[in-house]
């Protein structure tokens, strides 16, 4: 079961972040934030409508198969490097 403080989902980026996120395809990249803290803005010319988002969490991702985590390791090439040098260490010793 759960402990108590125990944190069931991680947050990889929250709401706020989500409205500066650029998608570059297989990752987020997320801008700093340059705002001042000059709020008189919103109080007379007020905020643009935003699209609604949701934070960016492990609760709302789509979770990988165990298939689909060992599609996607053996596609790296430090795998394959690692997976090859131990084909060939094994193939040595015997």
């Amino acid at each position: 079961g759960v402990r108590h403080g125990e944190k069931q989902h991680e947050a990889l980026a929250s709401v706020s972040e989500m409205l500066r996120a650029e998608d570059m395809g297989d990752f987020l990249r997320i801008p700093m934030d340059e705002r001042d803290l000059n709020y008189s803005g919103f109080f007379t010319e007020g905020d643009e409508i935003r699209p609604q988002l949701h934070d960016y969490d492990s609760e709302t991702t789509r979770h990988l198969s165990l298939g689909e985590v060992k599609e996607l390791l053996l596609s790296l090439p430090e795998v394959q490097e690692e997976l090859a040098r131990d084909k060939i260490a094994s193939e040595v010793s015997k």
